[in-house]
């Protein structure tokens, strides 16, 4: 069902990813000659991020219904 805490849950985790995995780019193009690992450390901070705030966003969708 689409509800508010389920579309804030959406774009937290839309926007985490975007976020972690442009800035890990930008540090792999600025300061690593181009190397990608920055954007492989970006992918698991995302992924850390976004599954560490699960227990939160549960927590507010139960309560929202």
């Amino acid at each position: 069902m689409f509800s508010k805490p389920n579309f804030i849950r959406g774009w937290y985790s839309a926007a985490t990813v975007f976020t972690c995995l442009w800035t890990g780019r930008d540090i792999g193009d600025h300061f690593f000659n181009g190397s990608l690992i920055p954007w492989f450390i970006g992918i698991a901070l995302a992924g850390t991020i976004i599954w560490s705030a699960q227990p939160f966003f549960k927590k507010v969708c139960s309560t929202a219904k």
